[in-house]
Order: C-alpha cells, then sequence, then structure tokens
C-alpha cells in the first residue's frame, strides 16, 4: 500500500564502518522529529531554518549526547521526494547509526521500505516509473558505461520519446471521437490521410526506441562468459590474465580447478563475468565429479563459451568431445599456449579441426601475447563493437522490452484498419490499448502491484 501522510527515516550509507553515516528523514514530520533529537551548536529554530544548507550540533536523547552530526533540511517540493526531507550525517559507526535511527523512531518515525524514498518521489511526481528505475541501475552500475547510460534514462532519454507519442495519440483520439460521437460533423472529423500519417509517425518513434534497446540483464549482471576445456590447458591462467591479478590458483598438476570460480571484468567498459571451471575429463574421483557437473551447468547458463585448446598438445578426445558440445551455443575457440608452439601449429590445428577463422583466435595467457586481440574479439562479439557514448542506447528490462513490442503491434494494427478503411470504433480501442501499454512503461497506468515490485529491488534508504 502507499503511505505517503507519515515520515519514514532509514540510514542512508551501506552498511559497515565508515567515515560518514547518513540518516534520512521524508515525509510531513521530518522537521518537527529532527528537532526534538538536535541540539544546534548556535539559537536555531529547524521550521524557520533556511533551506538546504547544513547546520552543526549533536544528538542528544534523554541528556545523553548520541553523536556530532551535520544537519541538513530540504524542504519541499525541492527535494529528492518533493517533501520535507532531513538529513543527519554523523560518524559512520554501525552502532551510533542505530541508536540514533531507534530515538527517530520512538519519536515518530517508521522505517522506511526497500525503495520507498524513491518511490515517494516517483508517486509525488518528481521521477518517471522508468526514472525511477534508473536510479537502481545508477546505484548497480559496475562500469563506467553502465553509469553513463543508466544517467541517460534518469535524464529522462528513455520517457521523453514515450511522452511525445502517448501526446501524439491523446489528440489522435480525440480527432477520432468528433467522428464517432458526432458524425453529423464530419468535416470537422480528422482526416484519414492526418490519421495514417500521425499512427506511422508514432510506430517510428517506437521502431527506433526497440532498435536502440538491449538486454539491461546483460548491463547488469554482466555478460556471462564460461571458460571451458579439458585439465591443465590454462583456463584458470587465463582467467587471471583478464583479471590482471592471481586470482585462480594455477599449478603444473593436472585438475587443480575442481569447482566454478566467477569473477567480474571490466573490458573496454562492457561488463563481463568470468566463469572459470573444472576440466572435463574422465574420473571417478567423487569431488573432481561434482566439479565437472557444475562445469556442465555453467556451460550450458553461459551467454558465451571460451573453449581452450592446448597447442602444445595433440589434440584429444575430450577436446574434440567439448567442442561439439559448445558448436551448440555462441562460442569462441581459444588456441592456447602460443608460448610453447608456433604459428604453424595454429595453421595445423585450425585444418584439423575445420575451424572457423572469425571463431578462432592464438594466444599464450602465460605471457599475455595477443591478449588485446581477445579482449577486442569478446567487446564485438558481445555489442558489435564498443558502444559510442553519444549513442541512444536503452538497456531494456524483459518487460519493458515486452510492453514496447505490444504497444509496436496495437499501433501496426491501427494502422492497418485506418488503411482498411476500417471502422474509428476499432482503430479507436486499438489506440486506447497502446495509450495504456506506454503509460505502464512510464508508471502512469502501471499497477500497484508492478509498481510495488520494482521498488520492492531497491536498499532500504534509497
Amino acid at each position: 500500500m502507499f503511505h505517503l501522510d507519515d515520515t519514514i527515516a532509514a540510514i542512508a550509507t551501506p552498511p559497515g564502518e565508515g567515515g560518514i553515516g547518513i540518516i534520512r528523514l521524508s515525509g510531513p514530520g521530518a522537521v518537527t522529529i529532527a528537532e526534538k533529537l538536535f541540539r544546534p551548536s548556535q539559537s536555531l529554530d529547524l521550521h524557520k531554518a533556511e533551506s538546504h544548507r547544513l547546520y552543526y550540533g549533536h544528538i542528544v536523547a534523554d541528556e545523553n549526547t548520541l553523536d556530532e552530526v551535520m544537519l541538513a533540511i530540504m524542504r519541499a517540493p525541492h527535494s529528492y521526494t518533493h517533501e520535507d526531507v532531513v538529513e543527519i550525517q554523523g560518524h559512520g559507526s554501525p552502532i551510533i547509526m542505530r541508536t540514533i535511527l531507534d530515538e527517530l523512531l520512538k519519536h515518530g518515525a517508521r522505517p522506511a521500505e526497500p525503495g520507498e524514498f524513491t518511490q515517494r518521489a516517483f508517486l509525488n511526481g518528481r521521477l518517471s516509473l522508468d526514472q525511477s528505475q534508473a536510479v537502481l541501475d545508477v546505484i548497480q552500475a559496475k562500469t563506467q558505461l553502465s553509469a553513463h547510460y543508466a544517467l541517460d534514462r534518469l535524464q529522462g532519454k528513455f520517457t521523453q520519446p514515450l511522452h511525445e507519442v502517448r501526446d501524439q495519440l491523446t489528440e489522435l483520439l480525440a480527432g477520432i471521437g468528433v467522428g464517432i460521437d458526432y458524425p453529423e460533423y464530419e468535416d470537422d472529423a480528422i482526416p484519414q490521410s492526418e490519421l495514417i500519417s500521425g499512427l506511422q509517425s508514432s510506430l517510428t518513434t517506437v521502431n527506433q526506441i526497440l532498435e536502440h534497446a538491449k538486454d539491461g540483464r546483460l548491463l547488469k549482471e554482466g555478460y556471462a562468459i564460461a571458460i571451458v576445456g579439458r585439465p591443465n590447458v590454462g583456463k584458470s591462467t587465463l582467467l587471471n590474465a583478464l583479471l590482471q591479478t592471481n586470482r585462480a590458483l594455477v599449478t603444473s598438476v593436472a585438475g587443480t580447478t575442481r569447482d566454478t570460480l566467477e569473477e567480474f571484468v571490466d573490458i573496454q567498459g562492457v561488463p563481463f563475468r568470468l566463469i572459470d571451471t573444472a576440466g572435463l575429463h574422465k574420473s571417478q574421483d567423487e569431488v573432481e565429479q561434482l566439479g565437472m557437473e557444475r562445469t556442465q551447468a555453467a556451460l550450458g547458463n553461459a551467454d558465451l563459451v571460451l573453449v581452450l585448446l592446448d597447442m602444445s598438445q595433440p589434440i584429444s578426445e575430450q577436446d574434440q568431445a567439448i567442442l561439439q558440445q559448445a558448436n551448440s551455443q555462441e562460442h569462441l575457440i581459444v588456441l592456447n599456449k602460443l608460448d610453447l608452439s608456433d604459428l604453424s601449429q595454429v595453421e595445423v590445428i585450425s585444418k584439423e579441426l575445420e575451424l572457423d577463422a572469425e571463431k578462432t583466435i592464438s594466444l599464450s595467457a602465460e605471457t599475455g601475447k595477443h591478449l588485446e586481440q581477445l579482449k577486442d574479439k569478446l567487446v564485438q562479439m558481445v555489442w558489435g563493437g564498443e558502444l559510442s557514448k553519444h549513442e541512444d542506447v536503452f538497456f531494456l528490462d524483459l518487460r519493458e522490452k515486452e510492453l514496447l513490442r505490444r504497444g509496436q503491434q496495437l499501433l501496426q494494427q491501427a494502422w492497418d484498419t485506418v488503411s482498411a478503411s476500417g471502422t474509428l470504433d476499432l482503430v479507436a480501442i486499438e489506440i486506447q490499448d497502446a495509450l495504456e501499454v506506454f503509460g505502464e512503461l512510464t508508471g502512469e497506468s502501471a499497477s500497484e502491484a508492478i509498481i510495488e515490485r520494482i521498488f520492492a529491488k531497491f536498499c532500504v534508504g534509497k
């Protein structure tokens, strides 16, 4: 349920120790509640204090000083939530933060739900639903590129064209209404040519958004790359080379890696999740068998599979079996240990296995030779090349993509109906349904359940 008539409070900084900790209050009683605990260094009436300034003092409860703090007041509507907001900035001790929060709750505030501050910003009209989701994307951004496009959405780059489409469709619907409700005023009804043109313009805008839409899951979670191969082909060495740190244990003993190891890496601004796996081979060892089961699971769930082959050794039946399994997925074959062989061996193996040159790269994970070429190849395979920061790119989740496609379908149906001189009643229904779909994207017609589900993903305090 939505509540806007009470005052909420939460610790806004991450858990753990820190130089500064921040507690945020929002709601009609924010200033009154803070005033009960805040003792300014100079005489000050918080209700008359100037907005957007810091005030020095102490938090005192039952004559006990809890902390030395700075307090900021941001009066409605010029605040994040469009409500009165108070922020108390103290020392980042978890026990101090919790004690101050408890005192605020005793004096009338209630604990904020996850994402409730941003939810209030949405309900009070400061942010659209799309922009609210962008707040979470900014917080969770794993690369500079992720942050850039999240900030684009926060500034309304995705919402703006949707609002333009809704405005245009609303005008078309009004014109159609004249023809339906007042057939005697036929001359005042919207002409068929104008209706077709308006629908085509809206459809073009939606098509352009979909063309620039990419999978938001990849931006938020990272593109999953499973590194597979038989034991001792250099999987862990490659992982360490890409991470530029000795994260995985590397020895000359085959089977050192007995479980999957997952690490995040930023390559040219693109987020990747690298999954080092146990070597695939026949084994009676129960632990190794469990590790290989996890390898199979990682292989099946990966967005891209890197199949490592050891160029210093003959191709084995195990190599052949792994290659055959990877053929059903997006994959890249890495001919490793170039430092222990030469380029002629690359040609021999490529010919023997009939490898596709576009999906094959040779390198030395040990020395780093051709490692940059691998990075370039990975980015190219994921995005088709490094994204320009000047592109209009929208990273959307599955719900948003499905809504856009549904809206696109409805607009196309309306356009087809008008072009075939169909009834205006049907066209009006199709346009109205499209308006509902686009309204759900911006939040103007989203259900309470959808809104609650979106904000439940947020941390407490934001």
